[in-house]
């Protein structure tokens, strides 16, 4: 959400005003839409996406949406499983075009950078085993390697800047973890925070203070 606006993302062809009957009313939207919160009604944001969007987070200033997922192409335009848009007029940002090599399942935003977690094991032609952090340019952060051993699925951040990752890892940060982990702001695994899963995590979310 993004002011009064909800973006929603997945794998669909068509969506139908608020109160439409289902089958009625439909109109074209490539696995990507959006409404007012208020009245249900959908904006005329309509990006042509070409595969399904698994993941979708707002940079805290609202000013952009990121989506990732299994697409190649986004409004005509390469986006290999990335893309941001801006919000003031929905419009893809030009100068964001990372290459994720594979699928990406999870993505998260401050106003400085990008996290995003899937099964690539590249980004830009870098190794990167199922993690990665982005600038706001689109370019990779070279400092920043968790080297996750298995996929991650979701992200989410802590008011203290710190991250959580979830997926179907057992090794992160180089040290035993089973499904559950948190990062320092530098990449580094938090010691402190050893929670241990007994299968794969899908999905987490963390409540403001």
């Amino acid at each position: 959400v993004v002011g009064d606006t909800v973006y929603a993302v997945g794998q669909f062809t068509s969506a139908r005003p608020a109160g439409a009957a289902p089958g009625t009313n439909e109109v074209p939207r490539s696995n990507a839409m959006a409404y007012d919160i208020r009245t249900g009604v959908m904006t005329s944001w309509a990006p042509a996406v070409n595969g399904r969007i698994r993941g979708i987070s707002a940079s805290p200033d609202g000013s952009r949406v990121y989506i990732v997922g299994s697409f190649t192409q986004v409004d005509g335009k390469t986006r290999s499983r990335i893309a941001a848009f801006n919000t003031s007029d929905g419009s893809l940002v030009s100068s964001f075009a990372p290459v994720i090599n594979s699928d990406a399942f999870s993505v998260t935003a401050t106003d400085q950078t990008v996290y995003v977690g899937g099964w690539f094991t590249a980004v830009s032609g870098l190794p990167r085993n199922h993690f990665a952090r982005l600038h706001p340019n689109g370019s990779l952060d070279a400092s920043y390697d968790p080297n996750a051993n298995g996929s991650i699925s979701s992200l989410a951040f802590q008011a203290d800047g710190k991250i959580l990752a979830a997926g179907v890892f057992t090794s992160l940060a180089g040290q035993d973890r089973s499904y559950l982990a948190r990062l320092n702001a530098d990449g580094s695994l938090d010691t402190n925070f050893n929670v241990s899963a007994s299968y794969a995590v899908y999905t987490l979310a963390t409540q403001p203070d």
